[in-house]
């Protein structure tokens, strides 16, 4: 896949032939400056390999992006994006003929918001998470975290639960699952707001049918921490990826898994900086990660998780000799699909996006 100035961030299965892709394009306003314009690209398999751009619902806001597309069926789908200059929270609906624009609410005066994942388990039944950017006195402003609801009507926004982070802090959701109608997991990260020595830290939410509540997971203590990616595996179990720094510039990728009663710390390689994402696959997890590289200096990777051990799946280190960069691994009945993208030829924008794809 090569839509050029582009990035691919997250994408999922239609069909048996086809899949879509989230993600933003980048467009040279005529004073010089640069902003992102959101894209939607489908592959139909019985088409050949090329991508092409979907008509969605034009969005008039600059700086904007679509951050992740959930399709319950070829003609159920949602999109979530957000407004990087503010306004509300962009999302559209796939009814099967057109996209329809669905707007999330938002705080009366939230300065910007976006939602960041989206988890779709039937057409009248989805979870969605991300982050608002509200003013605090004086001329200062925060994020909080988001959850919304669609209910195959419209979106409804959840109650958060106390998390710590105080009245100054501030907290993020990257990612939601639904393992059921009554249960859901949100993961993210939040900054206590303790002055210039505040920590960051892990946060895992679950909704267990009636409301959110926040997970106690292992201690983390003076390390800062946070997760970007939450899946549930057939067994029951699920499992949670992100980063932490073990200070002196030291980084690591983080992996926490719940058996049904606790948390407990996966280990991983001692190579691997950072974790991007999390899929179940063939039974087993499949991360996306950063891993130190003597030649690059960074570089990306999947790994599997089986019989207490990680395996590398070979995802290729460069694209036609340009490195790569990747953050989503989505997987399905056919195979994996990794998205990310290529550096610019001029190094100022976005380069291609990219789509790598393992079938089986």
């Amino acid at each position: 896949m090569a839509p050029d100035r582009a990035s691919a961030l997250k994408s999922t299965r239609v069909d048996a032939h086809r899949t879509w892709v989230a993600g933003l394009r980048t467009a040279r306003l005529g004073n010089g400056l640069i902003t992102l314009r959101p894209a939607l690209w489908e592959r139909d398999e019985r088409v050949g390999p090329g991508w092409k751009q979907l008509p969605t619902v034009p969005v008039e806001a600059n700086s904007m992006r679509f951050n992740d597309v959930d399709a319950v069926s070829p003609d159920a789908a949602l999109v979530v994006g957000d407004n990087l200059t503010g306004g509300g929270i962009v999302t559209q609906r796939w009814d099967g003929t057109r996209w329809r624009t669905e707007p999330a609410p938002s705080a009366p005066d939230a300065i910007g918001g976006g939602l960041l994942a989206v988890d779709a388990r039937t057409p009248g039944d989805a979870w969605a998470v991300g982050w608002q950017q509200v003013p605090m006195a004086p001329d200062t402003s925060r994020h909080v975290g988001v959850i919304q609801r669609w209910n195959g009507t419209e979106w409804k926004p959840a109650h958060l639960p106390d998390v710590g982070e105080g009245p100054a802090g501030e907290v993020t959701l990257w990612d939601v699952v639904a393992t059921g109608r009554d249960t859901a997991w949100a993961v993210g990260n939040l900054v206590d707001g303790a002055g210039a020595g505040a920590g960051a830290e892990p946060l895992v939410l679950r909704f267990d049918g009636t409301r959110w509540h926040k997970e106690q997971l292992p201690s983390f203590a003076g390390i800062r921490a946070g997760l970007e990616s939450v899946t549930a595996g057939p067994d029951g179990t699920v499992w949670a990826v992100g980063r932490k720094a073990l200070g002196g510039g030291v980084r690591s990728g983080l992996v926490l898994r719940y058996d049904g009663r606790s948390w407990t710390e996966v280990p991983v390689p001692d190579d691997v900086q950072r974790i991007h994402s999390v899929a179940f696959a063939g039974g087993a997890p499949v991360v996306v990660a950063t891993v130190a590289d003597a030649f690059a200096g960074q570089a990306p990777r999947v790994l599997r998780y089986r019989h207490g051990s990680w395996g590398s799946l070979e995802l290729p280190g460069a694209v036609d000799g340009a490195p790569l960069s990747a953050w989503h691994v989505s997987a399905h009945s056919d195979g994996l699909d990794v998205a990310g993208s290529l550096p610019s030829a001029d190094g100022q924008e976005l380069g291609p996006a990219v789509v790598l794809s393992l079938r089986r």
